[in-house]
Formats: C-alpha cells, structure tokens, sequence
C-alpha cells in the first residue's frame, strides 16, 4: 500500500496542475481575443484622398515680414504763418487734387499786396518818365532798345516793385491750403482759431492706389530675387486675402545684420491697403524638372520621411528623400516616381499594406 507521504504529496499535485490549466486557457483565450481584433481592425476599410505625383516647375518661396508705404503722399506745409481761420477737412477723409483744405487769416497778407500794387503804380510813372527823357513812351515799349529800356526799369525801380508784388501775391496765396495730390487726408491736428505756428505742418495726404512693399532679405537670399518678380503679399490684419505685386528693386547696400532692402510695387484696386501696415511677402522662383508631391501626403514615422503610395487597394509605405519645400509642396530627390498616387489624407493611421478606399483623387497644384 503507498505510504502516507505519497497520498499527501498527490492530493497537492492534483490541485495545482487543474490551476495551471485553467490559466492556461485563459491565457490562450486572451491572446486569441488579441489576434481577433488586430485582424478586425486591419480588415477595416479605410478612406482616403490621393493626388499623383508630378514632373515640372517647382515654386521656390522665400517668405519674410515687411511693411507697405504709400508711393504717393504728400505733406502739407504753411507756407505762412498767421491764425487758422478755417479747417475743411477731417482725418480720414478723402480729396482731390486742388480742394481747399484750409483757410489762414487774410487781412496782413491783403495790406501787403495793396502796397505793393500801389508801389508798382508809383514805379511805373516813373518808368514813364525815365522813357520820355529818352524821347520814348511807355505804350512804345516795344520800339525801345533793350539798353535803354532795361537802364529805365532799374532807374525807375520799377523791377523791385514788380519783385515785391509777386512775393506779396505768393504769401497771400499761402492763406488757402490746397490739396496738393488725390488721396486721404491723415496726421490732421490742426484747429481752427489756433496759429499755424503752433503745428510742424497741416497734415499728410496718401494715395493708398498705389503701394510699395519694403521688406529685407538675407545678403545670401540675393539672387533669387530680380526686378520684375512676381510677390505675393498678405497683411497681418487679414491674411486670408493676398495680393500681388511685383519686385521694383532693392538697396545696393548691406546693412549691419545682413540685410538688403527690396521693395515691391504693390496692387490695391479695393482700397483695402492702408499705409504703414506690416504684410507677410512671398517671393516665389520656378525651378525646373522637379518632382512635386503635396505636403499633405509626408509622414514621419521613426523619425524618417514616409509617402503612401495607393496601389489597387493596398496603401504602400515608401521611405523618401525630399529636397526643397514651400507653403504647399515638397520636391522629391528619391523614393517615388512620376504618375504614382499619393495618399494625402487618412496617411497618419495607415500601416503598410493596409486596405484602403479612395474616395477622392485631388489635383497637386
């Protein structure tokens, strides 16, 4: 018969081994659970938008922060300086070459002239006289040798009389501020029973028709600019509208960071553009021969550049290299081919050789 020790080292055996049994196919059971829904998930279906892969000319940006100027403006100065009688004009508010901005008292400038057409009344007699002693009247002006009648006036002083007269009709003509150029009047301080020498000047008039963009750009950057090229510019206020322009020219000096200065003449057929405002600039050069892919369609995974590809309805995983870049695009040095489709949308969940459905082909532009 089995000794005691025996029975008792069964009856703890019999027990351990059903436990590592049931943990066993528990175990079995949850891998399997697993392996089930890993194959359901990378069964799923997934949708995605595709673009193809094209061969041609690359638009090289540069973009760099700048500030527009207007070409046309105009400062209003005082000529003459006496108490502003009337202002016609706001800021803000647009006028016309020739409209009348403001009016200085009068009365100084008035009594000047009378004085000086009277002098030149006086100085004219005495023209009259001058030529009679030289047996000439003055309605013969025209007969009079030019010695003679050049020697009369400086006699006569009639010259400074008529010198006089036109220095009192320019100053006098200071009293009426005019509009020098069509635009918008800004910097307006003035007020009305105040004297004009109180203020630097009148205000500023700007022509926001037609505006320069002032932007700097790297010493380095030099050569991908050039008159004539086309810019892109969008303000700061408002960058979901753009307007073009294109490059006039740049300062031939480098400044003290590195700088060059590039201006741009810049379209506004709407008015929306003001002066002073501070843009964005995109400065775009075509490169030849490239091959161009969306940015929407580069992943990274471990760190390296990663393109699907769609091929009948598998999504491939391709490593690339890219080479220039801008705002919309990549180039691409190896690992596609022109003519492949892209996934462009959908990529950042997609495994390589995952079952996939395009529902969209978009253009690559």
């Amino acid at each position: 018969m089995p000794d005691l020790l025996q029975i008792t080292q069964i009856r703890f055996l019999l027990p351990a081994a059903s436990l590592l049994l049931i943990s066993s196919c528990r175990q079995q059971d949850a891998d399997n659970n697993t392996e089930l829904a890993r194959r359901e998930h990378y069964a799923e279906v997934i949708e995605v938008r595709t673009a193809p892969v094209l061969k041609g000319d690359f638009a090289l940006e540069l973009i760099t922060n700048g500030r527009l100027r207007a070409v046309n403006n105009a400062t209003v100065q005082f000529r003459v300086h006496e108490m502003v009688r009337e202002v016609h004009v706001i800021n803000g508010q647009r006028v016309s070459q020739g409209d009348l901005l403001a009016v200085l008292e009068e009365f100084p400038y008035t009594s000047r002239l009378e004085r000086a057409l009277d002098q030149v009344a006086r100085t004219r007699l005495e023209l009259e006289d001058v030529l009679l002693g030289f047996g000439y009247f003055l309605r013969d002006s025209l007969r009079v040798p030019e010695n003679i009648w050049s020697m009369a006036r400086i006699k006569s002083e009639y010259n400074a009389a008529m010198n006089e007269l036109a220095e009192a009709r320019y100053q006098m003509s200071g009293t009426r501020l005019i509009a020098p150029v069509d635009g918008v009047v800004s910097g307006l301080e003035v007020k009305s029973h105040n004297h004009s020498s109180s203020y630097e000047n009148f205000c500023v008039i700007v022509d926001n028709s037609s505006l320069e963009a002032r932007f700097p750009v790297l010493e380095s950057e030099k050569s991908m600019i050039a008159a004539g090229q086309p810019v892109e510019i969008r303000p700061f206020a408002g960058r979901n509208r753009s307007y073009t322009g294109r490059v006039t020219g740049f300062d031939p000096r480098v400044d003290d960071q590195g700088m060059i200065m590039v201006r741009a003449l810049v379209n506004n057929p709407g008015g929306e553009l003001l002066d002073g405002m501070n843009v964005q600039v995109t400065l775009k050069r075509e490169i030849p021969d490239q091959l161009i892919i969306p940015r929407e369609a580069l992943v990274l995974r471990q760190a390296r550049q990663v393109v699907f590809t769609l091929q009948d309805t598998i999504a491939l995983w391709n490593y690339v290299e890219t080479g220039m870049e801008n705002s919309r695009q990549f180039t691409i040095n190896n690992g596609l081919s022109e003519g492949q489709q892209v996934i462009v949308s959908g990529n950042f969940n997609l495994a390589h050789e995952t079952l996939v459905r395009e529902i969209q082909s978009v253009d690559n532009q």
